[in-house]
């Protein structure tokens, strides 16, 4: 696909033990777009890195009246597209419970059901992406974005 003024990015799945000088080499990136076929006669490589995807999932998000959530809880591979929206309901979850305890209509115990509610379901979004980044990368597939 092509982007403003023409401009691609490629992802490409290299399992070869590429270091972060070696990919960020032009000649280097060039080879490996050779192999697929793509014409770099007048391709200017504007940036190569070493992109590493994981998922995290902590085992505490709340502490007295410290809470974690979103990316500081857990993160997810970009493959399900559910990171964010989860950090999203992890502050939903939160605030009305937050609101409910400081207007005095629930005691704290209530804060205590954050992590219980939202722990599974961060879990499982976090398995579904690494298991979809995997067949993603066991068939070596090729993105091009712009």
């Amino acid at each position: 696909m092509n982007g403003v003024d023409n401009h691609k990015r490629w992802e490409l799945n290299y399992t070869k033990g590429l270091s972060k000088q070696t990919i960020e080499n032009e000649s280097v990136i060039k080879n490996m777009l050779k192999e697929i076929d793509v014409e770099t006669d007048n391709l200017k490589i504007q940036h190569g890195v070493i992109y590493s995807v994981k998922s995290t999932l902590v085992k505490e998000w709340q502490r007295d009246n410290i809470f974690l959530a979103g990316d500081a809880a857990h993160t997810t591979p970009p493959y399900v597209g559910q990171g964010m929206a989860a950090g999203f309901r992890d502050i939903m979850n939160l605030t009305w419970k937050i609101d409910a305890v400081l207007q005095k209509q629930s005691s704290s115990s209530l804060l205590k059901t954050y992590q219980t509610e939202r722990y599974p379901h961060a879990r499982f979004h976090a398995h579904r992406a690494t298991s979809f980044q995997k067949r993603l990368h066991d068939s070596l597939l090729l993105y091009e974005w712009c």
